[in-house]
């Protein structure tokens, strides 16, 4: 029998994690959960605990990951969010009086938060990689918000910023 080959997987670029260490919304939700059991079962204890638990398991971001073509955001298992490059825009640091935030700007006018531990250096990565995919190498400059290297099909209707 020959052994069998396994795939290799592709490693990221970059990655960092959320910039909280633990998820208090998710443990305290966990605790009125807990104290709904132990309460007798108050179901309305149970239900919202569990409730709010399992939303902010779904939309609180694990790890930020950067390929050569995409940025993967990781929340709680199964979810995963993939945004392409052709669906990103710009990156954007932003100094507000909780820290530094970095915010993505999307092609459709959406704005997603990245809340990593050095969004110094994810927003560097993140511009580097992107620079690379449009091809545009070490002078690619993002000016005004408009990323530099518009595909052939776009430059005649490019998209409205």
């Amino acid at each position: 029998m020959e052994p069998v080959e396994q795939p290799q997987q592709i490693q990221p670029l970059y990655w960092d994690r959320y910039r909280a260490r633990y998820n208090l919304t998710f443990l305290f939700a966990l605790c009125i959960a807990a104290m709904g059991l132990l309460a007798g079962l108050d179901p309305l204890m149970l239900i919202l605990g569990l409730g709010v638990a399992a939303y902010s398991w779904f939309t609180t971001p694990k790890q930020y990951l950067i390929f050569t073509n995409a940025l993967v955001v990781a929340y709680g298992r199964p979810r995963i969010k993939v945004l392409t490059f052709d669906q990103i825009s710009h990156p954007e640091l932003l100094v507000t009086p909780l820290g530094e935030r970095l915010r993505v700007r999307l092609v459709s006018g959406k704005r997603m938060m990245i809340l990593a531990r050095q969004p110094e250096e994810f927003r560097d990565r993140l511009d580097e990689a992107m620079r690379e995919y449009n091809g545009t190498g070490e002078g690619g400059e993002i000016a005004e918000g408009i990323v530099e290297g518009i595909v052939e099909e776009d430059r005649d209707n490019p998209p409205n910023y």
